[in-house]
């Protein structure tokens, strides 16, 4: 079967937690992947099954492939198809999420921050459109940025990617669906994310003087299964480990910048969540080699004729 040349030029490992290759062909025999795999079809109509689910793609459409999810495609016509994949790890959109290895992990994320409760159908069981093309020169973007690595091409590449995965999850999402079961978190939630480097009281962050401190922390807790000082910390947290795996700002700046004036605090705050101190996460960031995405093991015997997709 002949390759695309492109699929030839790519390296079998990509260290930077994403890689890029063009598939044409007829066929990929059933497989999976240590990465979230999103594949965009350029060429032809395919089958594409997800385990005992299977539905068809016309070109112009793309989908999502989960973490080890197996799956498999085939064309449905005479001639070859041409899909253009992108595989990532979700630590490519922040390395806070290097032991992360699900979409779910992705949506969760702070730079995407996608409430699943609004989400209709499962994403990487789901085809999706690009009636604009929009899509297509977003993939084709970040296939450039990824082969060209010109200074910038990580920041230009996540913003790319954000934007198509936000985009998917719209069209999957409703936007008038309620939000059952967090009535009173939600806009504490969204105000405690926006606002963690400020003192917060939980009625500032609801929004409303209509209930008393008490009323809200207690459907928090029901809600939430947390506190909300407990939540507000681990927020802090979480935003003071960003910090320190990609800046070298001083600790007690980065304490400062999450909220905390007493820097012995913080060390103490960080230590009880985190399980050692911040100088030492960073050491360990530091020190942590950059996660690996493979190329499929057909990839490899690109040079072979009778090579599958």
């Amino acid at each position: 079967m002949k390759m695309d040349p492109i699929l030839r030029s790519q390296p079998i490992v990509a260290k930077d937690g994403i890689a890029v290759y063009t598939a044409v062909g007829n066929i990929s025999l059933p497989h999976r992947h240590q990465w979230l795999e999103l594949a965009y079809l350029k060429q032809g109509t395919l089958l594409h099954t997800i385990g005992d689910v299977s539905y068809k793609l016309q070109a112009g459409e793309f989908f999502i492939v989960e973490y080890d999810q197996i799956h498999s495609y085939a064309s449905m016509g005479e001639g070859e198809i041409r899909l253009s994949n992108i595989m990532f790890h979700p630590a490519f959109i922040d390395p806070m999420l290097n032991d992360a290895c699900h979409l779910k992990d992705t949506y969760d994320h702070y730079l995407i921050s996608f409430n699943e409760t609004r989400i209709d159908k499962i994403p990487t069981l789901t085809k999706f459109s690009d009636p604009s093309g929009r899509i297509r020169s977003f993939v084709d973007e970040i296939f450039e940025e990824v082969s060209q690595k010109n200074v910038g091409w990580k920041e230009t590449t996540r913003c790319l990617l954000i934007y198509i995965i936000i985009h998917a999850l719209r069209e999957i999402c409703s936007a008038d669906k309620p939000d059952a079961g967090i009535r009173f978190s939600l806009p504490i939630i969204n105000y405690v994310q926006k606002h963690y480097m400020q003192p917060i009281c939980i009625c500032d962050a609801y929004g409303s003087k209509q209930y008393t401190n008490s009323y809200l922390s207690k459907h928090f807790k029901q809600e939430m299964g947390v506190t909300f000082s407990e939540f507000v910390k681990h927020v802090r947290i979480n935003a003071s480990c960003r910090l320190l795996a990609n800046t070298a700002i001083p600790i007690s700046d980065v304490a400062e910048r999450v909220g905390y004036k007493d820097t012995t605090f913080f060390h103490k705050t960080f230590r009880a969540i985190i399980g050692c101190s911040p100088l030492e996460f960073r050491r360990r960031k530091a020190k942590q080699p950059p996660c690996a995405v493979g190329l499929p093991e057909e990839i490899s015997a690109a040079s072979r004729e009778d090579s599958p997709l």
